[in-house]
């Protein structure tokens, strides 16, 4: 595991007020987004093994997280892209699909399980497995006494 290293440096205002923005856009804090940029850069100068895995992940799903309609709806955006969301111990992961490896935490996503479930209006579904073939069944709700 790498060991991290608090770095101070000067950045022009106007710079530091960009870099913010940007992060915000990335739904990122600005230290994660300065981190993804400088690995970045140096990856492209012949650095390899220094991108951020988490970040590139973020952004590649950026879309996905902020369009879906519902968890079901999320959880069909991510398959397509070969991705699936399992809790864990409680925590809520994304996972690889179809083997389904555990990856990331979904707060390291950027976007966590309170968010969502506020946003869907339901909590995340953990107890069954949602698949295509029982999404596509319906299910009759027993009448109320």
């Amino acid at each position: 595991m790498a060991k991290d290293q608090t770095v101070t440096f000067r950045i022009p205002q106007a710079l530091l007020s960009s870099t913010m923005r940007a992060a915000r856009v990335e739904d990122m804090t600005a230290g994660e987004f300065i981190r993804t940029a400088v690995a970045d850069r140096v990856a492209e100068l012949g650095g390899a093994g220094h991108r951020d895995p988490v970040g590139t992940l973020r952004r590649a799903l950026r879309r996905d997280f902020s369009s879906a309609k519902d968890w079901l709806d999320l959880q069909r955006r991510l398959r397509e892209q070969k991705f699936v969301l399992r809790e864990v111990s409680g925590e809520v992961w994304l996972h690889t699909w179809p083997i389904e490896r555990r990856l990331v935490p979904l707060a390291r996503m950027g976007v966590t399980r309170e968010e969502l479930v506020l946003l869907y209006r339901a909590p995340f579904p953990a107890h069954a497995p949602v698949t295509m073939a029982t999404a596509s069944k319906r299910v009759a709700m027993p009448k109320a006494a």
